[in-house]
């Protein structure tokens, strides 16, 4: 049987030192980290003895990553499926560590340590949390600290829950227990995390139903609620995306642009069906359905299984009923067993509860934690000691040992390959910081080598290409490489919309404003909720004189981001010194319109702003500011009269307003005195 108690130790060295990586969300961090799960694997692959995964368990996980893998066939992103695959396919490893070797014994020592470096790190993110402040530290993000706690938090309450206080003994390991679920429940307090906290409101109602209703009952109902939730989730915001407005005051956490996201994913999904975008291509598939006026860079569906819809279409469907179907019975299984052998599955809970919410499996340190949890629990053994393997066949041991011998030498391929690219691109961007703008491409195309198709790396080797031609004194053939490389850029990842505006702009560089327009105007299709594409637009229309088509372009780009309107506007005048291209480009809105009033008034255009002005103050009748803008720049354009009929509604509107009233009486004081001065009718006063 299994003698040494390294493998053990060697899976908790790897879950702390995720933790102490700030979770390994970074690219270098976790691809180094995958390179060691992998080392492990193979290491156990070649000295320890396996056993079966009964259950389905095995089989269920080899259809996860095969899965993840074929996605790369018809992947919007390949290159971007890849290194996705490098933390299903490490996740997956530690499962069948877990489930395949470890014994009782040894099992029982890892969640040992799990628990206690779970009250470490809770310690360390109140220690290093100041009054007032939300706990972040050792992970940098509140949220994936939350997600990480959450996971000894529920392995500490369900041993909490299922103690048998009536046994000799057994109420100090219940005190024990207690006084680390306190701890880890402060920890996760003290992130402020909302879905955290909903999270463990819904772990502690699953694991009091399932402990005190019968085992299939129980355990199927908690089931049912959250595949519910998760339907729920995936369809509703699709079909009825204006239930919940959004609030941009309230920023990611405002409910109504969760909501929105939602709403956004679920079309995305719809469109790429039956197969879905890739595995790890959903931002560029949901690029093209994000919504305007989010303030945040979406990554993630916040819904894992939202997110997963979206990527893997209907054969991630029906991979999840059958997960639901298998992953059910074994927890009814475990549930009849004992307390002790259905505690780790409490994390499991735990992090589907937190899944519908928010993306926790995606932080490298949660998603192995998880699996190491769940292989403990699917191996069943902590209630009762590992069969000595005479009831199945020595083929279903070397099963498991072949599948982690194959898993790990895919994933140290995988890793492997990521970690030379990102050194590739590291070295490549210090040569082109430095000037070095051949060795800047040669180390990206020798990077290209290990990852053929590489996005970030064509866009170096192109970065660096464009600036000897520009800088370096480049000829032809350097010209030609660059568009060359930026096309191959493009065309690695057709939907991303980084490559599509650096060819516009390289284009635009070398003399081609023919070819630079139409990268442009994809750019502005690929992302139609961006405003840099139409500004891009608007500075290649300028370019060629074209200031009407500039103006248009203005217009788009401010009813996607009116915060912006000031400046632009500014340039547009500068540009063009027409005032009624910038009427034309300021949107219907009292934001945008007073901002083109200002920016005409100081350049002098006052009946052109006074236009503006008194339209922004229509459109914003309860804005005094408005008011006495529009009054002033018609006083300028010699219309006093009409400034003071302004003033006087404005105060039938806003009775009482100082500013007003003061304005109004020296309008009249001074008569009809100020419309003898010079209207400027659009021309520089």
């Amino acid at each position: 049987m299994i003698r040494s108690g390294w493998l053990a130790c060697a899976l908790l060295a790897l879950l702390a030192g995720a933790v102490a990586f700030h979770g390994g969300v970074t690219a270098e961090v976790s691809a180094g980290l995958y390179l060691a799960v992998a080392a492990v694997a193979g290491l156990a692959a070649a000295t320890r003895q396996f056993a079966a995964i009964a259950g389905g368990g095995l089989e269920l996980a080899l259809a996860g990553c095969g899965l993840g893998l074929a996605s790369v066939l018809w992947s919007i992103a390949p290159d971007a499926t890849l290194d996705a695959s490098a933390p299903l396919l490490a996740s997956v490893l530690v499962f069948l560590l877990c489930a395949g070797t470890l014994s009782r014994l040894q099992a029982r020592r890892l969640l040992g340590g799990f628990a206690v470096l779970g009250a470490v790190v809770a310690c360390v993110a109140l220690a290093m949390t100041p009054l007032g402040a939300r706990a972040r530290e050792p992970f940098g993000n509140p949220n994936h600290l939350a997600a990480w706690l959450l996971l000894p938090a529920s392995y500490a309450f369900a041993r909490l829950v299922g103690s048998e206080l009536a046994r000799r003994g057994h109420r100090e390991d219940a005190l024990l227990w207690f006084g680390i679920f306190g701890l880890l429940g402060a920890g996760v307090a003290a992130t402020e995390s909302l879905g955290a906290l909903l999270a463990a409101l819904g772990i502690c109602a699953a694991t009091l139903v399932v402990q005190r209703l019968p085992a299939r009952r129980g355990t199927w109902l908690v089931i049912g609620v959250l595949s519910g939730v998760a339907v729920l989730l995936a369809c509703v915001p699709a079909i009825v995306p204006g239930l919940l407005p959004p609030s941009g005051r309230e920023g990611e956490l405002s409910a109504g642009l969760r909501w929105q996201v939602y709403a956004s994913a679920g079309r995305a999904a719809w469109s790429y069906l039956p197969l879905g975008a890739g595995l790890g291509a959903f931002a560029p598939a949901f690029t093209r359905w994000r919504p305007m006026g989010l303030p945040y860079a979406v990554l993630h569906a916040h819904s894992e299984p939202l997110h997963a819809w979206v990527e893997l279409g209907l054969p991630g469907l029906l991979l999840a009923i059958a997960a639901v179907r298998v992953v059910g019975e074994r927890l009814v299984r475990l549930r009849r067993q004992s307390p002790l052998a259905f505690a780790p599955a409490a994390g499991l809970i735990a992090v589907a509860c937190h899944s519908l919410v928010d993306f926790p499996l995606h932080v490298p340190a949660v998603a192995l934690a998880t699996a190491a949890l769940a292989g403990i629990a699917w191996s069943g053994n902590l209630g009762e000691a590992r069969e000595s393997g005479t009831s199945r066949s020595m083929a279903a041991h070397e099963r498991t040992r072949w599948s982690v011998a194959t898993i790990a030498l895919l994933l140290a391929l995988v890793a492997g390959t990521q970690s030379l690219a990102l050194v590739a691109e590291a070295r490549a961007e210090r040569r082109i910081a430095q000037g070095e703008f051949a060795a800047g491409e040669n180390d990206a195309l020798r990077g290209l080598w290990v990852r053929p198709g590489r996005p970030a790396l064509l866009a170096l080797a192109a970065d660096a290409a464009e600036a000897e031609f520009l800088l370096g004194g480049g000829g032809a053939r350097v010209l030609e490489r660059a568009l060359r490389l930026r096309e191959e850029s493009h065309w690695a990842s057709p939907l991303d919309v980084a490559p599509v505006a650096a060819l516009s702009r390289t284009r635009a560089a070398v003399g081609d404003p023919i070819g630079a327009l139409a990268a442009a105007s994809e750019a502005a299709r690929l992302d139609p909720a961006s405003p840099a594409p139409w500004l891009a637009l608007a500075q290649l229309w300028l370019d060629g004189g074209r200031g009407g088509e500039a103006a248009e372009a203005v217009r788009e780009a401010l009813e996607r981001f009116p915060r912006t309107a000031d400046e632009t506007l500014t340039a547009l005048l500068r540009a063009t010194r027409d005032p009624a291209l910038v009427s034309v480009a300021a949107p219907e809105s009292a934001y945008t319109r007073r901002s083109a009033g200002l920016v005409l008034a100081r350049a002098g255009f006052f009946r052109a702003a006074a236009d503006e002005l008194v339209r922004a103050a229509e459109l914003a009748p309860s804005d005094a500011e408005t008011a006495l803008a529009a009054a002033h720049s018609l006083e300028e354009a010699g219309q006093a009269r009409a400034a003071s009929d302004l003033l006087a509604h404005a105060l039938e509107r806003i009775p009482g307003e100082a500013r007003l009233t003061s304005e109004l009486a020296r309008l009249r004081g001074h008569g009809g005195s100020a419309s003898a001065g010079t209207a400027s009718h659009g021309e520089t006063s």
